[in-house]
């Protein structure tokens, strides 16, 4: 489980080979009409509903976490 920002600076939450996005009180996956969610409950994340998108995709989150790590590099090197 780990938080990366999305293109638009937006927290988003790797968790399980998915990626999610804040909604309010829960975390939602980022594909469109797909069902996948994870509470917060407690200090832990439990992923629940079952994801109607593609199976869990280790070469996208890895791409996700690359950009933003160039992005986080890009800013710094501004400061």
């Amino acid at each position: 489980m780990s938080f990366i920002k999305s293109g638009r600076g937006n927290d988003q939450l790797l968790l399980d080979g998915f990626r999610y996005r804040r909604d309010r009180l829960v975390w939602r996956c980022i594909k469109d009409r797909c069902k996948g969610r994870a509470p917060y409950d407690e200090n832990t994340f439990k992923m629940y509903w079952d994801h109607i998108c593609q199976v869990p995709n280790p070469d996208e989150i890895e791409k996700a976490v690359y950009n933003y790590e160039v992005r986080k590099k890009a800013e710094q090197s501004h400061d």
